[in-house]
């Protein structure tokens, strides 16, 4: 599966991939929530810039995401910071942050992993290079 994630203190870290369905994001998903370590989880940084599925994605499959991590993370994660490398992706990635505030989480949008990751509030070198 092209979706790599790691559980960081309270950071859940996810790297896109190539290809990936919906099903594939739900069962990573679903994965890191089984983890005892996802109880201290309240962030996400989603790096999206290897993806190639995220420029397919219709309005209703980002609806549907949104609504998953919202339910399924129970109101745990908080923010997600979302690292694109195109201007399409900023663009569909502005879209989920529309359907993202009806979930109760914030979500934006970055080109930059430094932003993201001050925006975030979380101190982890990782992610300087990840």
């Amino acid at each position: 599966m092209p979706i790599f994630y790691s559980l960081e203190g309270r950071l859940f870290r996810v790297r896109l991939e190539g290809a990936y369905s919906l099903d594939d994001i739900k069962q990573a998903f679903a994965s890191a929530l089984k983890d005892p370590s996802f109880d201290g989880i309240s962030v996400m940084f989603i790096d999206e810039t290897q993806s190639e599925s995220l420029a397919k994605r219709t309005s209703e499959d980002l609806q549907r995401i949104a609504r998953f991590i919202g339910a399924a993370s129970n109101g745990r994660i908080r923010k997600c910071a979302v690292l694109v490398d195109t201007e399409l992706k900023y663009g569909i990635g502005r879209m989920s942050q529309a359907f993202c505030s009806f979930e109760d989480f914030e979500m934006e949008i970055f080109r930059g992993r430094e932003e993201a990751i001050e925006w975030l509030g979380v101190a982890n070198p990782g992610l300087e290079t990840a």
